[in-house]
This record gives C-alpha cells, sequence and structure tokens, in this order.
C-alpha cells in the first residue's frame, strides 16, 4: 500500500474552510488528507467519497456572512458550502491551525465546549485570533463559536473522521454496536429487576439513542398495549343523576337528605309513597344513583402518558432525520434517510393508533406518578412500564460510559471489544452471570470504565465447563495491586476451567486502537508485507504474559497462557498470513483483527480455545528453556 508521495501536494497544507463576514475572515488550515485513511482506502462508498457534515451557521443579525467555501478533495480546490458537497478533510490526530482575521476594531472571542481547545485559539496583536486545534481521538461532530463581547454570533460544526477504521462501515457500527448490546444487558438485567423509583423525563437523551432503544422493542410495546385493551384496568364510579322519580329503578338513602332540603318537590297525593304525619306525598324527582366503569385509573393515565412521549420523540426525530438544509433541499433524502423516515412514520401511525383505543379515550391528564401494583404485575402493564423505564431510563444507562465511549474512538473500540467477545460467547454458550450493568435508584448503570472492573461468566451447555471474561481487572488469584515488580491491568482476561484439570487457563486478549499501514519502503512494509498490529503492542503481549503472576504457597507462577492484540483491521484473509497471526501457533502471543464485519478469525479462536483438551490448553504455553533436560535429568537420577 502506497502512501502520498513526499511534497505531493497531498502533504501540503491548505485552506480547508474559509468564511468571510463583515466582521473578520476565518480560515482553518491544514492537511486535507491522512496517509493511513488513502493507504486503505477508507470513507468511501464503492469509490466515491462519503459525504461530511460541514455547518456554518449565523445565529445573530450583527453578523453577516458573504462567502462559505469548503475544500474539496476531489477537485483540490475550494467549493462554495450551499452548492457542493462537503467531503471528510478533518481527522481525529491531525492539528488544525485556526486564523481569525478581524475586519474591524470589534471585540472577538473563539469558544468550544473542551477547555484545552479553546484556550488553544487567542489573539495575536490586534486583528488576529489565531492557534492549532487537535481534536485526538475524538471521533464524530465538534461545534465552535465566534463571539462578539461574549454573545454568539457564528456557530460552526465539523465532522471529523477516524483515520484507522471506515467511518460508516467500521466506527458507526461499532457506536451502534455498543448501543445495542448494552440496551439489550440492560433489558435482560431488567426483566427480573424493573420495579425501580418513578419516571423522569430526562433531557440527556439524544433523540439517536432513543431509536436505537425503541426499534427492537417497539413491536412488543404495541402488543403490550393491545394486551391491556382486552382487560384493561378499571374502577367502579357511583354517578348520581336527579330524573323523574317515575323512572327510579331503586331510591337510595341519599334521597331523604334530598328532599328534606327541597320540600317543594313534593305534591300530596293520597296514595304517596312518603307519610309526613297524617299526610302522604310523592316526590317528583328523585336521586338515581348508577355504578358505571371508569378507565380514567393512574395506570391507564400513564400509559396514555407513555405514549405521548413516545409521539413527540417520534415527531422530532423525524423532523431532525429529514431536515431542511440546502443539499436535501436539492437532492432530496439519501435512501438511508428514506428507510429512516418510512420506519419513524411507521411507528408514528401505529402509536397514535394505539391513543385511539377505547380505553384510552376517557383518561385524563397524568399529574403524578404512582408506582402501583398493577403497573409492576398486571399483565402488559408491566411489560409497558419496563420497556418504557428503559427508553427514559435508558440515558440514565449513559451515565459517563456513553458521554465517553461515543467520542473517544480509542475507549469506543475498548469496550466494543469486550462487549463483542461477550455476545460472540452468549450466542453459543449459557450466561451464568454478569456484573457488567448495576442499579440504584436512578436506573441502570455501565460498569465499563477505567475506573472499574466487569465480568460475565458462560457454561458450557454440553461439557458443563464454566468461563470468565474479565474487563479491567485480574482473575482472582493472579496479583494486580501488590506486584513483586509492577501492576498489570490488560483490556481483557479470558480464564477456563476444565474439568480434571487443577489448572484455570487464561488469556490476555488487549484492544490498542492502532495499526500499522505498511506504507510502501518502510521496515514495517519490508518485514510484514502487508497492515498489521505495532510492534510495540506485541511486545506488550510478550510482558503481560510474563509479568503477570500468581502466589500460591509462596511461590511466584506466570499465570497468563497467551496474549493477543485485537487492532482495527478489516481483511481476515490477508492477515491470516501475516506473521503476527502465525506466531500465535508458534508462541502463543499475536493478533487479531476485530472489527463489526471481521470476526471470525477471533471467533474461531475463542472455539479452539474452549473445546481445547486440558493437555491441548498447556500445550500451547511455552516451557522455561532447559525444563526438558532438567526433568530429564531428574527422572534418569531416580
Amino acid at each position: 500500500m502506497d502512501s502520498p508521495r513526499s511534497g505531493s501536494r497531498r502533504n501540503q497544507d491548505e485552506t480547508l474552510l474559509f468564511v468571510e463576514t463583515n466582521l473578520f475572515n476565518l480560515y482553518l488550515i491544514g492537511k486535507p488528507f491522512h496517509p493511513t485513511v488513502e493507504a486503505l482506502q477508507l470513507h468511501r462508498e464503492e469509490v466515491a467519497w462519503v459525504d461530511a457534515a460541514i455547518s456554518v451557521v449565523p445565529v445573530s443579525g450583527r453578523i453577516e456572512v458573504e462567502k462559505k467555501q469548503i475544500f474539496s478533495p476531489m477537485t483540490g480546490q475550494l467549493e462554495d458550502l450551499d452548492t457542493h458537497r462537503a467531503l471528510p478533510c478533518f481527522y481525529e490526530y491531525q492539528g488544525y491551525e485556526v486564523l481569525i482575521e478581524k475586519n474591524a476594531d470589534v471585540q472577538l472571542e473563539f469558544f468550544h465546549q473542551d477547555h484545552a481547545l479553546r484556550q488553544a485559539i487567542k489573539p495575536r496583536g490586534r486583528n488576529i485570533l489565531s492557534g492549532v486545534l487537535n481534536f485526538r481521538n475524538e471521533v464524530g461532530y465538534t461545534d465552535f463559536e465566534i463571539r462578539l463581547a461574549g454573545e454568539t454570533i457564528l456557530r460552526v460544526q465539523l465532522e471529523i473522521f477516524p483515520s484507522k477504521m471506515d467511518y460508516k462501515n467500521d466506527y458507526e457500527a461499532i457506536r451502534d454496536d455498543v448501543n445495542r448490546q448494552v440496551h439489550n444487558l440492560a433489558f435482560d438485567f431488567m426483566r427480573k429487576t424493573y420495579s425501580t423509583a418513578g419516571l423522569r423525563n430526562t433531557q440527556s437523551q439524544s433523540l439517536t439513542e432513543f431509536f436505537s432503544v425503541l426499534r427492537p422493542h417497539f413491536d412488543e410495546l404495541v402488543r403490550a398495549v393491545e394486551r391491556i385493551q382486552k382487560m384493561p384496568h378499571h374502577r367502579l364510579e357511583k354517578e348520581n343523576r336527579v330524573v323523574s322519580a317515575d323512572k327510579v329503578k331503586r331510591a337510595g338513602k341519599e334521597n331523604i337528605s334530598y328532599l328534606e332540603k327541597r320540600p317543594h318537590l313534593l305534591s300530596k297525593h293520597d296514595q304517596g309513597v312518603i307519610r309526613i304525619g297524617a299526610d302522604r306525598y310523592n316526590p317528583a324527582k328523585l336521586i338515581e344513583t348508577k355504578r358505571r366503569t371508569s378507565y380514567d385509573t393512574v395506570e391507564n393515565r400513564f400509559i396514555r402518558w407513555a405514549l405521548t412521549r413516545i409521539v413527540d420523540r417520534l415527531k422530532a426525530l423525524r423532523k431532525g432525520v429529514s431536515g431542511n438544509s440546502y443539499h436535501r433541499r436539492q437532492n432530496g433524502l439519501s435512501p438511508a434517510q428514506k428507510d429512516k423516515v418510512g420506519l419513524i412514520d411507521r411507528y408514528q401511525r401505529q402509536v397514535d393508533r394505539l391513543l385511539r383505543l377505547d380505553f384510552l379515550q376517557e383518561v385524563g391528564e397524568m399529574s403524578h406518578m404512582s408506582l402501583t401494583l398493577v403497573l409492576q404485575m398486571a399483565p402488559g402493564y408491566r411489560d409497558v412500564y419496563r420497556l418504557y423505564l428503559l427508553l427514559t431510563k435508558g440515558l440514565t444507562l449513559q451515565g459517563d460510559f456513553y458521554q465517553m465511549s461515543l467520542k473517544d474512538v480509542a475507549q469506543l473500540y475498548e469496550y466494543w471489544c469486550f462487549l463483542k467477545i461477550h455476545e460472540l460467547l452468549k450466542t453459543k454458550y449459557d450466561l451464568v452471570s454478569q456484573n457488567i450493568l448495576r442499579v440504584d435508584r436512578k436506573g441502570v448503570f455501565v460498569r465499563l470504565d477505567k475506573k472499574r472492573s466487569a465480568s460475565v461468566t458462560f457454561r458450557h451447555p454440553q461439557t458443563g465447563e464454566k468461563f470468565s471474561l474479565f474487563y479491567n481487572a485480574l482473575p482472582e488469584g493472579d496479583i494486580s495491586y501488590k506486584h513483586p515488580t509492577l501492576s498489570q491491568k490488560p483490556d481483557n482476561v479470558f480464564a477456563l476451567k476444565k474439568h480434571n484439570s487443577p489448572i484455570e487457563y487464561k488469556y490476555v486478549f488487549d484492544a490498542k486502537y492502532r495499526l500499522n499501514p505498511a506504507y510502501s519502503g518502510t521496515n514495517y512494509q519490508r518485514g510484514y508485507s502487508t497492515p498489521g498490529p505495532e510492534e510495540d503492542d506485541i511486545n506488550t503481549m510478550h510482558r503481560y504474559r510474563d509479568a503477570i503472576v500468581s502466589a500460591e504457597g509462596g511461590f511466584y507462577e506466570r499465570s497468563m497462557f497467551g496474549a493477543y492484540v485485537l487492532f482495527p483491521y478489516h481483511n481476515e484473509a490477508e492477515f491470516a498470513e501475516h506473521h503476527f497471526y502465525k506466531s500465535i501457533k508458534k508462541v502463543n502471543i499475536g493478533a487479531l483483527p476485530f472489527l463489526p464485519n471481521s470476526t471470525e478469525l477471533m471467533e474461531k479462536f475463542l472455539d479452539e480455545l474452549i473445546n481445547d483438551t486440558p493437555d491441548e490448553a498447556f500445550e500451547r504455553s511455552l516451557p522455561q528453556q532447559g525444563s526438558k533436560a532438567y526433568y530429564t535429568n531428574k527422572l534418569t537420577q531416580e
């Protein structure tokens, strides 16, 4: 794979974004190409570039935008942002110079939510603000503002693309996969523990995340409400009506006080039904009491409230997907957008139909939430309550986990590797226990971050053998903090306990968001021919296998039988011929490519480890040099 030639225009800085206004000119300057992206041909659909979301929006009447131009990697020129496609030209870990040139003596300020980025842009003399932005490995949308005397006057949105994986096929798939797996875990978890505190309409949940939760469970939600329709919860209400006395079938005691206060309703009659002294009277009107079935209960108010909230979110989501930008007005929706809009419309029609069901027509507004036994236990109600709890508190589900993982691509890849291994195992083996999720009065929280550990345990359905996957932790018995030299903490450890073996077999799977693209003429290309993991990461695996020890009976022993790098690369067939894949068979140290559509080598290897006999598993480890001669000599002496 060839890197761009040294000295070619692809290695030169270009003006990537130019904005001309009545108050200032804004320049973003940097390299429009990333050598790894070009070597691996990332961010293409077939041959064509994917679109990038780049916008420049004036938000004050004090500024007039006279020109907006974006660099086109296809033409190598600046083109009008309103009439041309924006293509990828901003990447992680690349520096971009911001230059703001004032046209007037005004007090301008650069603002970004990230304090370090905000501080990078400073005044350089009276008429210039400049500095270098480096978004590190934060991928996706990023916004910055230009402020005039503290007031935001211009907002710019950029889309930062990853340099080691494809944005659409890999990064978005990983992000969605993490969301889906965590939501599925939470849903399974809440089947048993869903009676937590009352609801709140969280504002932290994005519409995309809401939709990712709703999609896999929408049909179940519809079935639950339809089940309620067949036997809705109700209460009996007394209904008092004043009617002609001859129409009352049964008069209750409440009529005594009613007639005492209204003697004008009584008329004398020889055969009257009411005797007062020596006279008899008939009433002209009486109170008739009837019992009627009412569906205006706390539980049904909740059902209506929940469905109404879902409709509101679907409307907002549809507006966000269809949008009204210039490009969409000119070219219409993309096929993917049309599919999503069609699905949203179908969901909205379904929920509107549910809101028209008979039992919801007389239901009033929900003023407060009460967690009743009906919501917790009654068929249909408990399902709607649990699903809506997942939809709203789902993003309490986010916590720090989602705020980190959806932006930091290296951290996201690490989370995904653990969750994907968990998913591969779950499809074939029985889940025994997990502590990935925890619950408190605020909702369900994900334990995955660098400050916490998590684990999951499975059972082989045929052999009954158990095995565990640990994240950010070592199995019991291995030394982490009080290590004889330095503590070790790999990302993932896979531990198996085989029948008829006193040994627990443990393997390190360490996620590394690093890739050497094997540029033409480099030592890596000459040594290994094709892209693969960095050599430093392979050396780290040697360290993990040798440095992680256990101490039993006062003796230290190496406890890891193998260690492997998981890295982002899509071509599994090519990598199967790589030196660092073949090294697994030789020394049980090596690497495995791991991406959403590249999991076959990893899945095959996990099955081999699980199905190994104790002898086969033990033989994967390397003996110490001299061990064979030592034991041969010892047997000879005996």
